[in-house]
């Protein structure tokens, strides 16, 4: 297993990760005025898309089954990071 970082843009739309299955979410910090992510990470693994959300303080609603991770502040900002839960499978 290894640590990798990820990079999300500072946008409130939700936006997605290929992230190898059963990445364990560890951090979330400001570096070099960036938003980056530590994942704990089986480089081996398949790749799954994974969904994420940034809000700002009083910006917009959390959204439904989101999951809180963590809360970066960046220059005037305080950003909220949220993972989004997938939609249920129909079985199809």
């Amino acid at each position: 297993r290894r640590v990798r970082k990820y990079m999300l843009c500072k946008v409130l739309q939700p936006q997605l990760l290929d992230l190898p299955v059963g990445a364990r979410f560890l951090s979330a910090q400001n570096q070099n005025q960036a938003l980056i992510l530590w994942f704990e990470v089986d480089p081996e693994a398949m790749l799954v898309p994974r969904a994420f959300q940034v809000l700002w303080t009083g910006s917009s609603i959390v959204p439904e089954g989101a999951t809180y991770l963590a809360t970066v502040q960046i220059e005037l900002f305080v950003w909220h990071l949220y993972e989004l839960t997938p939609p249920e499978s129909d079985g199809a």
